[in-house]
């Protein structure tokens, strides 16, 4: 018998567009005189977008949402304890990377466009597992997922959440617009 063992659980959810929050996010960067130090090589804000006052509307919209997709992994409380809005123009990318010292992480799309780059998540353990991975059939891998690295695609208003600690990097942005998100770390409490 084949066991599966630690799982990495990732929740994918479509959600309802906002009708202002993307305007919100182009604006902001307009106005924002920062640009802090992140991952990304493009526009990062600071990491307390949450709780900027002129952000609160969307912060309870976004909030709301996060809430649902977290209750696919968990019944605990949560607190979201930095959020930010990323922007990658053309030719940007966001290197790997993880998100240390919280639970959970999460990214919504709020603007994507066709060939903007996938965000993907790395398996730590194809290094030491190179000749197990080579030697799987495809079947098996299919069935157990059992890949060096997955990929999502990253559709508007798509929300992604996923262990903070799993590797994660965002392909260049190969389409002529800008990929814009927004991303949270979440305490479990």
């Amino acid at each position: 018998m084949r066991i599966s063992l630690f799982p990495s659980p990732v929740v994918y959810r479509e959600c309802p567009e906002h009708p202002k929050l993307l305007d919100w996010v182009k604006e902001y960067r307009k106005t924002a005189d920062h640009d802090s130090a992140s991952s990304s090589c493009g526009w990062h804000s600071p990491y307390d977008l949450h709780r900027n006052e002129d952000f609160t509307m969307f912060f309870l919209w976004f909030y709301s949402e996060l809430a649902t997709s977290i209750a696919e992994l968990t019944p605990s409380q949560f607190e979201v304890v930095s959020m930010w809005a990323s922007v990658n123009s053309p030719g940007e990318y966001n290197i790997g990377h993880q998100h240390l010292g919280v639970d959970l992480s999460a990214v919504m799309w709020l603007q994507s466009p066709t060939n903007c780059g996938n965000f993907i998540f790395e398996n730590d353990s194809a290094l030491t597992r190179y000749k197990l991975l080579e030697c799987t059939t495809p079947e098996d891998k299919e069935k157990l997922n059992f890949y060096d690295s997955t990929w999502f695609y990253p559709k508007p208003w798509s929300l992604l959440v996923f262990p903070a600690d799993l590797r994660h990097r965002v392909d260049r942005n190969a389409s002529d617009e800008d990929r814009i998100s927004i991303g949270a770390n979440i305490k479990l409490l």
